[in-house]
């Protein structure tokens, strides 16, 4: 079944490369594991499938424990200020910075690895209420400038 599900995934990213006019090469793929143990991840990843996505932070800790550096983490979810450090210790990527205080927490943590820690900015882009992230220009520009002082993101 997964192998199936990641075959039909490539030919629809290949056919809307041909579409675009881009190499599917320049896809980067990001399997969410949430739910998924780490068999199926394996699994996975023996398919060539490097990039998973978490969204929880103590999952994502547990599953870095176990398959450790072999598979490239971004955390997705929504992260709590007490929970950077798990996020820290093992994503490559953090999808899900939406204030200049969190990504100070995220940079004092990273700081503590010695680590440069690769964030992206969540920016709100609809008005539904269970959405967050920065909600306008002024917000984005504001957390930009703030992260261009910190060192180690």
């Amino acid at each position: 079944m997964i192998a199936e599900n990641i075959r039909h995934l490539r030919e629809r990213i290949a056919a809307k490369c041909v579409e675009c006019k881009r190499n599917p090469q320049e896809i980067r793929l990001i399997a969410v594991s949430k739910f998924f143990g780490v068999d199926a991840i394996n699994e996975a990843n023996s398919l060539g499938v490097t990039d998973f996505g978490e969204n929880k932070a103590q999952e994502l800790r547990d599953k870095y424990e176990i398959l450790g550096d072999k598979i490239t983490w971004h955390f997705i979810g929504t992260l709590q200020r007490n929970k950077v450090k798990y996020a820290v210790k093992a994503a490559s990527f953090i999808h899900s910075v939406d204030s200049s205080m969190l990504a100070s927490e995220i940079n004092k943590e990273a700081k503590k690895l010695n680590k440069v820690q690769k964030i992206l900015l969540e920016v709100k882009t609809s008005f539904e209420d269970s959405k967050s992230g920065l909600s306008n220009y002024a917000e984005v520009l504001d957390v930009v400038e703030h992260c261009s002082t910190l060192s180690n993101i």
